[in-house]
């Protein structure tokens, strides 16, 4: 599956020219499928960012509750570059937050 990801995070899946979501991300990378990602934004384009789309599932299953083991996030985040991980996670989870406040403010 190659997505493309927009500023507003929507996903594109490049080879069925359709909108997917993390739901059916996550259901080709069970099945097996290999997942890449790259930005669509304009000033990003083409950039890959696979690994924020994996960071970002793994950041909505522990919303929902989904125990994640904890060891292989540190060992990630312990790795030779550990800003950049870091500053994915911060990144997604500050989106997150922000998407969060613009749904549940009033209109």
């Amino acid at each position: 599956m190659r997505l493309r990801r927009y500023s507003n995070r929507t996903l594109w899946d490049a080879d069925k020219n359709v909108q997917v979501s993390l739901s059916d991300v996550a259901r080709a990378i069970r099945r097996g499928e290999k997942v890449t990602a790259a930005h669509a934004s304009k000033g990003k384009s083409g950039k890959d960012c696979t690994a924020l789309v994996l960071i970002q599932l793994l950041y909505e299953d522990a919303m929902r509750g989904v125990a994640i083991p904890h060891e292989p996030l540190l060992k990630l985040l312990q790795a030779e570059r550990p800003g950049r991980a870091a500053d994915a996670l911060k990144r997604l989870q500050d989106e997150a937050i922000r998407a969060g406040s613009r749904s549940s403010s009033p209109k």
